[in-house]
C-alpha cells in the first residue's frame, strides 16, 4: 500500500532539505502522520502473524525432510557400487605427487572414518596402505648438542613411538604390495638415534618390499642401511637420499661418510636415483649408473660451494647411457685443457629432459650429445670479472642442430641478451618459454660488483622481442619460435602493455597460419599498475575463448631502489597474490 502525504502550502517544498520547521508547521506534520502511523502498526502486526505462520511451516517441512533422510540415503548410488569399483575410487583419492600422511584429514585414514562399510573396505584394500610418509620430530639442543628440555624430549619420544606403531600397522595392512616410503627427520642437523631407531623397527623389516624410498636425515643416521645387501631390496626402483650437514656433536671420523658399504645402491631394479648433499656425500663408485633412467644430483641447500664438482658430474654422466631425465647442480670447476678425459663426449641418446644449475667457469654442456632432448631448464651464476663468456647453452644448441627443443626454462642472469636471442633462433620447434629472475647472487662479492655483474649478464627484453615472436605483418619471412603456446616472463622486462596486448592479439587472430595460438601467458611487469590502462579488459575476450592469462604488477606498497618512503615506517597488510588477472 502506498500513502501520499499532502503537505499544505510551501511545506511540500521543504521536504528533503535542511529547513527547520516552525512550531505551527511541526503541529501540522504530526497531524498528517497520525493516520499513516496507525496503519504502519497494523501492518507490523500482520507481518508478525505471517512470520509466525511461515516459521511453523518451515518447522513442519524440516521435520518431514528429517524423517525422509534415512530412506533417501538408501537411494544413494554409491551404496550400490561393487566393492572392486569402490576400491578403485579410494585409490584415486590418494595424493599423486607425494606419499600420504598418517593424518585422519586425508586418505587413506579419512576413508576409515566415514561409515562402517567404507572402513571395512579401506582396511581390506592393501594397495591403499602401500605408501606412507613418516616424519620424525627433533629435540631442541644447545650448542653442545644436549637436549634443552627433558620433558620435551620425553614427549618427542612418545610421539615417535606412536608413529612407529601406526607405521607397522600400516605395513601389515598393505599385504604383499611393493612399498613407497618417505622417512623425514625434521631439522636433522644434529647426530641422534631417532632416525636409526625408526629405520630399524619400521623400515628394514619390510625391505624386501621396498619400491620407492625417500630418506632425509644427517649422514651418520644412515648407518643401519649399510648392513643391507642388494639382494635384500629386490624390488627397489627409486631411491631419494637427502643428507643434511652435521652442525653439532658428536663428531666422528666417518660422520659424513655413510656409503662405504652401501650395497643397497646396487639393487638390481634401481633406475631412479636422487641424492642431495655435499659433493663428498655422493657415492660415485657404488651405483650402477648404466641402469639409471632418472638422475638428480643436488648440493646442500643454500650452499653452492658444496655442490658436486664438475669433473665428477661429467664422469657420472658418461656412464648413464640409459638416462631419460636428469637434474644436476654443478659446483666450481674449471675444465683442465690438458686433461684429455674431460674432452671426451657425453653421449646420452635417450635423454629427454635436462635441468642444469651451474656456476660460471666450466660446463659439461659443451661435451653433451643428446639427440632426443626436448626440455631444458638452465640456470647459471654469472661471473663478476673479465669479459662475458659465450653461453654454454648456446654452444650446446649450435653443436647439436638435430635437437628439436620443445621447452626452455631459464633465468635472466644466465646469459647475455644476444646469446638468449641466438638460443631462440636455434629452437624453431619451441612450444614453452619460461624466463625468471636469477636464483643465486655470489655471497662473497661486494654489493656494487654484484650489481654490475648482474647488469652485464641480464637478459634485457623489450617490445622488439614480442614483435619477433609474432610479427605485425604476414610478409615477414623469419619468425622467432612460431610454435610457442606457453609464454612466461617473470622478470624485470621492458615490455609495454600495448606490446603484450598486440602480441596476444596477433597470436590468437589466426591471420598468420605459421603462428600457433597461445594456451597460457604470464607476464610480470615489475612496476605498479597504471591508473589509465586496463589490459585485463582487453585480454578478457581471449580468456573467454580458453586462453589462460596472468598479468601481474608489483604490489602498491612495494618499494623501489629510490623510494620516496625510505626512512618512513611502513605497515604492510596481509599480502594476497600480486594484483593481476587470473583466468582459465
Amino acid at each position: 500500500m502506498s500513502l501520499n502525504l499532502q503537505l499544505m502550502g510551501s511545506l511540500a517544498t521543504r521536504v528533503g532539505t535542511n529547513y527547520a520547521a516552525t512550531d505551527a508547521e511541526l503541529a501540522e506534520i504530526k497531524r498528517l502522520l497520525r493516520d499513516p502511523e496507525t496503519k504502519s502498526k497494523q501492518l507490523e502486526e500482520e507481518i508478525a502473524l505471517a512470520e509466525a505462520r511461515l516459521k511453523n511451516l518451515r518447522e513442519q517441512k524440516n521435520a518431514l525432510d528429517e524423517s525422509m533422510h534415512s530412506y533417501r540415503a538408501l537411494l544413494s548410488p554409491i551404496r550400490r557400487l561393487p566393492r572392486d569399483l569402490l576400491q578403485e575410487i579410494f585409490l584415486a583419492c590418494l595424493p599423486r605427487k607425494r606419499n600420504p600422511s598418517m593424518s585422519i584429514d586425508e586418505p587413506p585414514m579419512l576413508l576409515t572414518h566415514v561409515c562402517r562399510q567404507w572402513r571395512h573396505v579401506a582396511l581390506h584394500t592393501p594397495r591403499l596402505w602401500a605408501a606412507i610418509h613418516i616424519p620424525i620430530p627433533s629435540v631442541p639442543r644447545n650448542h653442545q648438542g644436549e637436549p634443552l628440555s627433558g620433558q620435551y624430549s620425553k614427549r618427542v619420544a612418545d610421539i615417535v613411538e606412536r608413529r612407529m606403531c601406526t607405521a607397522n600397522e600400516w605395513f601389515e595392512r598393505s599385504g604383499v604390495c611393493p612399498l613407497s616410503i618417505s622417512l623425514h627427520e625434521w631439522n636433522s642437523h644434529w647426530a641422534g638415534d631417532m632416525f636409526a631407531t625408526v629405520a630399524k623397527r619400521c623400515l628394514i623389516p619390510f625391505c624386501r618390499r621396498w619400491k620407492d624410498i625417500s630418506l632425509t636425515a644427517c649422514a651418520s643416521s644412515f648407518r643401519p642401511f649399510q648392513k643391507l645387501s642388494a639382494a635384500d631390496t629386490p624390488l627397489l626402483e627409486s631411491l631419494h637420499l637427502q643428507l643434511t650437514t652435521i652442525t653439532g656433536p658428536p663428531l666422528t671420523a666417518d660422520i659424513n661418510a655413510p656409503w662405504k658399504h652401501g650395497s643397497i645402491l646396487q639393487s638390481p631394479r634401481l633406475t631412479r636415483f636422487q641424492i642431495s648433499g655435499q659433493g663428498s656425500d655422493i657415492p660415485y663408485g657404488l651405483v650402477h649408473w648404466g641402469r639409471i633412467t632418472t638422475l638428480v644430483i643436488e648440493g646442500a641447500r643454500w650452499n653452492m660451494i658444496s655442490h658436486p664438482d664438475l669433473k665428477a658430474i661429467m664422469n657420472i654422466l658418461r656412464q648413464c647411457a640409459a638416462l631419460i631425465e636428469c637434474t644436476v647442480q654443478v659446483g666450481s670447476g674449471i675444465q683442465d685443457r690438458n686433461d684429455e678425459t674431460q674432452k671426451l663426449p657425453i653421449i646420452l641418446p635417450h635423454l629427454e629432459a635436462l635441468t642444469v644449475e651451474e656456476r660460471h667457469g666450466g660446463s659439461f654442456l659443451r661435451q653433451l650429445h643428446a639427440p632426443s632432448l626436448q626440455q631444458i631448464t638452465y640456470s647459471r651464476t654469472p661471473g663478476v670479472v673479465g669479459a662475458i663468456a659465450a653461453s654454454p647453452l648456446l654452444g650446446f644448441l649450435t653443436s647439436n642442430p638435430d635437437v628439436e627443443l620443445k621447452e626452455l626454462h631459464t633465468s635472466c642472469a644466465s646469459m647475455s641478451a644476444a646469446d638468449f636471442l641466438a638460443c631462440l633462433k636455434c629452437c624453431p620447434s619451441l612450444r614453452t618459454l619460461h624466463i625468471k629472475t636469477g636464483k643465486y647472487v655470489p655471497p662473497t662479492v661486494p654489493p656494487i660488483v654484484q650489481t654490475i655483474a648482474q647488469g652485464s649478464l641480464q637478459v634485457e627484453l623489450n617490445d622488439s622481442l614480442l614483435a619477433a615472436l609474432a610479427p605485425a605483418s604476414v610478409d615477414v619471412e623469419d619468425i622467432l619460435c612460431p610454435k610457442l603456446e606457453d609464454v612466461e616472463f617473470m622478470m624485470d622486462t621492458k615490455f609495454s602493455e600495448e606490446a603484450v596486448l598486440g602480441f596476444i592479439r596477433r597470436k590468437q587472430s589466426g591471420e598468420d597460419e605459421r603462428l600457433s595460438k597461445l594456451r597460457r601467458v604470464r607476464f610480470h611487469f615489475f612496476r605498479k599498475k597504471p591508473f589509465n590502462k586496463d589490459v585485463q579488459a582487453d585480454v578478457k575476450p581471449f580468456v573467454d575463448e580458453g586462453l589462460y592469462a596472468e598479468l601481474l604488477y608489483n604490489h602498491p606498497l612495494m618499494k623501489g631502489p629510490f623510494s620516496l618512503y625510505d626512512g618512513l615506517p611502513t605497515i604492510y597488510p596481509s599480502f594476497s597474490p600480486f594484483p593481476g588477472f587470473h583466468s582459465g
